[in-house]
């Protein structure tokens, strides 16, 4: 069986033909997620349901003509009528919209305001029960995936800013279907963990898919009993889970959370950096009050006066200028001796270029000599020409002669 091979553009480009070709004109009902608009008035933004997701651009003319757009936020319903269309060098596709219907409230955001309504009702939101962060927080626990960008921000604001305080990773997926089971899981390792005076969930900003497992209801309670006090450090600062209400403190980044936690360590180095600041002024203070006192009993005037000759000396010797009147002041069989030396050293450099020369004019004789067509025919070879000078090489240029042609035959020697 044979099966044809596609170059990576040939695939793509058949699959966009395809798509473009079969999708010309669609409409697509799902709930907005992800809205944001660029710089040139485009739109882009998440089309959702309960299976799968696909991406919508709404480009800058649409838009002009979709005045739902100033009002779409995430979790809006809507029907999107427009094209398929696949960006080749990404090797994606997406919905190009054209025209925007508004279709009622998403079923993910009713999801998430009936559970937020239910839980505050059962007071688990209520700002009485938020148990304070301590000023001087010694050991922190954080719930992330060990290789993120969230936990990498973390940590460099840790380095440096904090002064006393530990960080114990509890590693955990903070995506996709396992997640939750994973936080929980993380969560009662810390507590049961001795010593830990926070707990921090650390997650970077994300899709509303990506960041609905904070919303689970069982983490929720997890949290709530939870004996330790909880910062949520979830998506950005637009980014809002049911995790962030029922924690003690809510920090819009990862970032946030490792500068809260270090404030008042950050505060205390300001203060002590202030007072080592204070208490040097107050020394120099004293120094100046006393330091012409003590100049008159300083060592340095002793020394000062011991070296003063010393110094008068060599300033007597700098101005005979004894290094540039060496020939001057050295005796004529000195420089003979120089003289001798420097014809020494001529002579040996002299005999090394010679001897170089003769060792590449030999090595250029041998390597003429092999090219010498001479040479092969003292060896007992010969070669065979036409009378018109042509070489014979072969059997089958000497079959193609016609009889009775001259032909030379050429030896060493004639």
């Amino acid at each position: 069986m044979t099966i044809n091979t596609f170059s990576v553009s040939q695939l793509v480009f058949q699959i966009k033909e395809n798509l473009e070709t079969n999708f010309r004109e669609v409409l697509v009902e799902g709930e907005v997620s992800n809205l944001k608009s660029s710089s040139a008035s485009h739109f882009y933004f998440s089309l959702n349901d309960q299976e799968a997701v696909i991406n919508v651009a709404v480009f800058r003319y649409d838009a002009l003509r979709n005045p739902l757009l100033r009002s779409l936020k995430d979790g809006d319903k809507i029907i999107c009528q427009g094209s398929i269309g696949v960006y080749a060098k990404r090797g994606n596709f997406q919905l190009i919209g054209k025209r925007l219907f508004a279709s009622g409230k998403g079923a993910i955001k009713e999801k998430f305001e009936a559970l937020k309504k239910k839980l505050s009702g059962m007071g688990l939101f209520d700002l009485d029960k938020k148990r304070p962060i301590g000023d001087f927080v010694k050991r922190v626990g954080v719930i992330t995936a060990v290789q993120s960008a969230a936990l990498q921000d973390f940590i460099n604001v840790y380095k440096r800013r904090s002064l006393f305080m530990d960080i114990l990773v509890f590693p955990a997926t903070m995506q996709g279907e396992d997640s939750v089971l994973s936080v929980r899981k993380a969560l009662k390792l810390c507590i049961n963990y001795s010593g830990l005076d926070a707990i921090v969930i650390c997650r970077g900003g994300g899709s509303v898919e990506d960041l609905f497992s904070f919303n689970d209801e069982q983490l929720i309670y997890d949290l709530y009993d939870c004996p330790i006090p909880v910062i949520s450090a979830i998506g950005h600062q637009s980014d809002f889970t049911l995790c962030d209400f029922v924690a003690d403190v809510r920090a819009e980044t990862p970032t946030a959370a490792a500068e809260l936690l270090t404030s008042r360590q950050t505060h205390l180095k300001s203060e002590l950096e202030s007072l080592g600041e204070s208490l040097l002024k107050v020394m120099r203070l004293i120094w100046h009050e006393h330091g012409d006192k003590m100049s008159f009993f300083h060592p340095k005037l002793l020394l000062d006066k011991i070296l003063s000759p010393v110094m008068q000396g060599q300033k007597r010797l700098e101005r005979l200028h004894l290094k540039n009147r060496v020939y001057e002041l050295l005796q004529f069989h000195e420089k003979h001796y120089i003289l001798d030396d420097y014809l020494l050293r001529l002579k040996g450099y002299m005999n090394h270029f010679l001897l170089q020369k003769q060792n590449e004019l030999k090595a250029q004789g041998q390597l003429l000599d092999s090219l010498n067509p001479d040479g092969v025919l003292s060896r007992g070879y010969c070669y065979v020409s036409t009378s018109v000078g042509q070489v014979i090489t072969s059997k089958k240029e000497y079959s193609h002669l016609d009889k009775g042609s001259e032909i030379l035959v050429e030896f060493v020697d004639g």
